[in-house]
C-alpha cells in the first residue's frame, strides 16, 4: 500500500474514533486516564485511553480494555511490521503515578523526577485531547507535547520523564504481534510520594497492580487468564482402529511441538511436527506403517518465544495402541 494511502487511512480512523466518542459522551485523556501508546519515533504515535483509574478495579480478569482494531499497522506510514513499533503505558490519578515495564519485579525509580513525570502526563494528555475526543487518537512524535518528547525526552525510550531508572525495560517492542496469536504483556506499577521520596505501592499478590496484554489483533486485555495447557485426545491407553487426531488446549503458548514414538518395522521411531495449531492429524501414510498391538506414545511441548529465555512446558507422555487396519 502506498504511503499516501496509509496516511489517509490513519487519519480517517482517527476521525471515526472522534465522532464515535463524541456521540457516546465519552471524555478521554483526563487525570486518572490509563494511557497506552504505540509508536514509531519517525512515524506516528497511537494513544488510547484504556480506563479511568478512579473507577477501575485493577484486579478484574480477562477484561477487554480496547477492542480488536484499536491499534493497526494501517495507522502507520513508514512500516507494515509490528517489530518496528514500541509500547508504553502511563497514568497519574491526582495522588498516585503509574507506569508499566516488561518485568514482573518492580523497577527502581528516581524520586526527584516525580514532578517531571506528572508534568509529562499533563502535557501528553493535553496534546492528545486536541487530536480528538478519543478514546484513540493518532499523533506526531515530533510534537513538543508528544509521548516521545515528554516521556522519552526524544532520546531514551522507557524512562518515563526520568522517573524510571530501569528504562531498558520501560517499554516493549511488538515483534511478537507479527505471529498469529501473538501478544505482548507489560506489568503496571503504582507509586506514591512521601517526604520527597517515591515508594512502590504493591499489588495484592505481587509488586505490580495488573498485567496489560496487547494482542496481535490490536486489542488490549486486563489481567488475561488463559485456559490450562492440557492434552485432549486420544485418551491415555486408547486402542485406535484409524489414524488419530492429536489435540491439546492452547494454554498460554503460541507454538507447539508434537512428538510421537511409534513402533515401525520392529523398532521405535520418533516423529515430530511443529505447529501454531492445537491439533494434528496423523497421515494415513505414516499410520499404515505403525505396527498393530504395540504401545505407541506421544507428548506435546508448548513454547512462548516472546520472552527470553523461551518459556516452555511439556505435557505427557500418553500411550495408545493401533488395532487396525
Amino acid at each position: 500500500m502506498k504511503r499516501s494511502a496509509k496516511r489517509w487511512i490513519s487519519w480517517v480512523l482517527a476521525l471515526i474514533a472522534t465522532f464515535g466518542a463524541a456521540g457516546s459522551g465519552f471524555c478521554a485523556f483526563d487525570t486518572g486516564s490509563l494511557v497506552q501508546v504505540v509508536y514509531k519515533s519517525d512515524d506516528v504515535e497511537v494513544g488510547t485511553d484504556l480506563l479511568d483509574l478512579s473507577a477501575a478495579d485493577l484486579s478484574q480478569q480477562n477484561v477487554t480494555l480496547a477492542p480488536a482494531g484499536t491499534v493497526s499497522l494501517d495507522q502507520f506510514v513508514t512500516t507494515d511490521q509490528w517489530a518496528d513499533l514500541s509500547l508504553g503505558y502511563f497514568a497519574y490519578d491526582g495522588t498516585y503515578v503509574y507506569f508499566a515495564t516488561t518485568e514482573s519485579v518492580a523497577p527502581s525509580v528516581v524520586s526527584r523526577s516525580w514532578s517531571s513525570f506528572i508534568g509529562a502526563v499533563d502535557g501528553v494528555l493535553l496534546y492528545y485531547d486536541t487530536l480528538g475526543a478519543g478514546p484513540t487518537v493518532v499523533g506526531v512524535p515530533t510534537h513538543f507535547s508528544s509521548y516521545w518528547v515528554k516521556m522519552n525526552s526524544g532520546t531514551t525510550p522507557g524512562q518515563y520523564a526520568g522517573l524510571n531508572s530501569d528504562f531498558a525495560v520501560g517499554e516493549a517492542t511488538l515483534e511478537a504481534l507479527d505471529a498469529a496469536g501473538g501478544y505482548v504483556d507489560m506489568y503496571l506499577y503504582k507509586f506514591r510520594r512521601e517526604d520527597r521520596e517515591v515508594y512502590l505501592v504493591p499489588g495484592a499478590t505481587a509488586d505490580y497492580q495488573a498485567v496489560l496484554r496487547i494482542r496481535f489483533d490490536g486489542s488490549t486485555v486486563l489481567n488475561p487468564v488463559e485456559a490450562p495447557f492440557e492434552l485432549v485426545r486420544p485418551a491415555n491407553g486408547a486402542r485406535l482402529s484409524s489414524a488419530p487426531t492429536f489435540e491439546w488446549t492452547a494454554g498460554s503458548y503460541d507454538v507447539y511441538g508434537l512428538y510421537m514414538v511409534l513402533p515401525i518395522s520392529g523398532k521405535y521411531s520418533v516423529k515430530h511436527y511443529w505447529t501454531y495449531d492445537t491439533s494434528f492429524r496423523l497421515s494415513s501414510n505414516v499410520w499404515n506403517t505403525v505396527t498393530k498391538n504395540k504401545w505407541a506414545g506421544w507428548f506435546v511441548i508448548g513454547l512462548d518465544p516472546s520472552v527470553t529465555p523461551v518459556r516452555y512446558e511439556v505435557l505427557g507422555p500418553r500411550w495408545f495402541q493401533k488395532t487396525g487396519p
